[in-house]
């Protein structure tokens, strides 16, 4: 019989590491929160710039889940944090990272420019070569569509009402 998660977090676990479980540890709940200590957030983006296949859209095993699954649990097994954990806080430092981007290109016009304080922007701004920031949507509006099927001089225009226009 398996025991309900519990309610404290594990950001009072030894070392700070996430009570050294393992992804597949019995004890631990997906839920839980787990704390990151500024120093393993630190080396958690290092390792994420060090590894193009969690990332870089045209690296050779991009593709390859094994590949990305056997880098997510290397990092695991060097730090204790369980694998889902890890994938999920690189997903929230990538999402952190498009929003101060958004932030910063959307008031770059303005007289007082966004300046992020987030302190792994510029780690992570290998990013900016892989994660393209989207504007915002208004009801009716266009959105351009870049597509690497298309020729060259072709403009591929997608309406949010889903029909789709090319044009030269």
């Amino acid at each position: 019989m398996t025991e309900p998660c519990p309610n404290d977090s594990l950001s009072g676990a030894s070392g700070g590491n996430g009570g050294g479980a393992s992804s597949d540890s019995p004890g631990l709940c997906v839920s839980q929160k787990i704390h990151w200590p500024h120093n393993v957030t630190c080396y958690l983006v290092k390792f994420y710039r060090m590894t193009p296949c969690l990332w870089d859209h045209s690296h050779r095993d991009y593709s390859d889940k094994a590949a990305k699954e056997r880098a997510l649990q290397q990092f695991s097994a060097e730090t204790g944090y369980p694998v889902e954990a890890v994938r999920k806080k690189l997903i929230n430092l990538r999402n952190q990272f498009t929003n101060e981007w958004q932030k910063m290109d959307r008031s770059s016009n303005s007289a007082k420019p966004y300046r992020t304080k987030w302190a792994f922007y510029r780690p992570l701004s290998f990013l900016k070569d892989v994660v393209l920031p989207r504007k915002p949507r208004n009801a009716g509006a266009a959105m351009h569509v870049r597509s690497a099927h298309c020729p060259p001089n072709t403009e591929v225009t997608r309406c949010t009402n889903g029909a789709v226009s090319t044009g030269i």
